[in-house]
């Protein structure tokens, strides 16, 4: 089997290793014997069983070899004019799970929240305006989150990792091959 070749993803936009405690594509839990692997393509944490060997590419440097999750590794990019890296670069929310995200007017919660700002346009909530709230506990803007979330998979104050949209990652790949 040939391996295929991807740029690799800078470190510093791997995702924490404490962000994920599960695996993102299977979902099972890592523990001591399932450890967590960062795909060196999109930079995403997988367990072993969820990895596969890529030839990896990087400004400057010579083609080394590394391990990639499948849905990075699956894509084959014969004329290399889009890179799935780049791809990768846009990773939505799960479009159920936001739908499922409680929502509540600023007057009904105003004494429970801890900020009275959203973190994303910088202005004060103000009487009727929707307020949406993560599961880490950050609240925004329902107009403000919502646009966030369909293209970031984490809160956008503490990174808390949010469900993948697996749909797109998928489209990207049926789309890149």
């Amino acid at each position: 089997m040939e391996l295929l070749t991807r740029s690799a993803c800078p470190r510093d936009r791997w995702v924490p290793d404490g962000a994920r405690p599960n695996c993102s594509c299977c979902g099972k839990a890592f523990t001591l014997y399932r450890r967590r692997h960062h795909c060196r393509v999109c930079g995403d944490l997988v367990c072993a069983k969820c990895t596969a060997r890529v030839y990896l590419r990087s400004p400057g440097a010579a083609k080394t070899l590394g391990k990639s999750c499948v849905a990075c590794a699956i894509v084959t990019d014969s004329h290399d004019l889009l890179d799935l890296a780049a791809a990768m670069e846009k990773r939505p929310t799960c479009p159920m799970f936001v739908d499922l995200l409680p929502s509540r007017k600023w007057k009904d919660v105003h004494k429970e929240e801890a900020h009275a700002a959203c973190a994303i346009c910088l202005e004060d909530y103000r009487g009727l305006d929707g307020l949406t709230r993560l599961p880490c506990h950050h609240s925004f803007h329902t107009r403000c989150i919502t646009p966030w979330l369909a293209t970031n998979d984490e809160c956008p104050m503490c990174r808390y990792s949010l469900p993948r949209d697996v749909a797109y990652s998928q489209g990207a790949a049926l789309f890149l091959s």
